[in-house]
């Protein structure tokens, strides 16, 4: 269901306590939009007949009881070793053994192993209390938008999380090249000739934008995007910064957690700016 797809994995938390009828202090810790969200999912599910209600509660209850989130292996690194970092050693190979190679090779870098993470007596780890051990760690990742079901409920988010972490930085660089242009459908020569100098490369992009015949409300979208980059982030690369806006008001539509699956694909640092840029962080 769209509207219980959309939420982070908190919210999630909060719309199931109170769908079960219990925890009903949950949502008083989401303010503003979280809080909207929580309460058009509750609306979404309230509106079900039994049977469908009972099949969303149920696959509800089994995303947030997973020790990790789905797709862990899309994950960038960075992110990984961020849900890792500052805990005893012990903890980090226990969290990691038998999990997909990223998480592993996450707590190798962190841990400057020189032996198998499965070599190590933690590897006989299991149980409850591993798993929950793993659901407390992981619990800031979402579980990013795999197979055909991910695509249907979210395609744009699919779609991105599909591409390597350098592929989406590209397609971050492209998008705010492409605004660029569009916004300056009808400038002066001179204007043109400037954004596109700065381009960081992709002055044909710019150029090849500006020319396409944009509609007014396209152009007017455009110049609004380019308008709302402060001009301090705009002068560290403003085709990054258009894209990343650009990316965000994309996937945006799909909900919050779409957005976050997006950003874990990029380096954290990256990934940051975007969910800022999105309004999540």
């Amino acid at each position: 269901m769209a509207a219980v797809e959309a939420l982070s994995i908190d919210e999630k938390g909060a719309v199931l306590g109170l769908a079960l009828g219990a925890g009903a202090d949950a949502a008083s810790r989401l303010a503003g939009v979280a809080s909207a969200r929580c309460r058009a999912a509750l609306v979404a599910l309230a509106a079900l007949d039994v049977d469908a209600r009972a099949t969303e509660v149920a696959a509800l209850r089994a995303e947030l009881a997973a020790p990790v989130p789905a797709g862990l292996d899309r994950v960038h690194s960075g992110w990984l070793r961020r849900a890792l970092e500052g805990e005893r050693a012990e903890i980090v190979l226990a969290a990691a053994t038998g999990q997909a190679a990223p998480v592993r090779e996450a707590a190798e870098a962190l841990l400057g192993a020189h032996e198998e993470i499965a070599s190590s007596r933690w590897a006989r780890a299991s149980g409850p209390a591993l798993d929950e051990l793993r659901r407390a760690l992981f619990s800031g990742l979402v579980a990013m938008p795999v197979g055909a079901g991910a695509e249907a409920r979210m395609p744009r988010a699919h779609a991105l999380c599909a591409l390597s972490a350098t592929e989406l930085d590209e397609e971050i660089a492209r998008r705010g090249a492409e605004t660029l242009g569009r916004a300056l459908v009808g400038a002066p020569a001179e204007a043109l000739a400037r954004a596109a100098a700065g381009a960081e490369g992709l002055a044909r992009v710019v150029v090849a934008s500006a020319k396409s015949g944009a509609s007014p409300e396209e152009r007017a979208q455009a110049r609004a995007l380019v308008a709302s980059v402060p001009p301090a982030e705009a002068a560290r690369g403003a085709v990054r910064a258009v894209g990343l806006r650009a990316i965000a008001r994309d996937v945006a539509g799909e909900g919050v957690a779409a957005l976050m699956a997006v950003a874990q694909v990029l380096p954290p640092a990256l990934g940051d700016a975007l969910l800022a840029c999105g309004g999540t962080s």
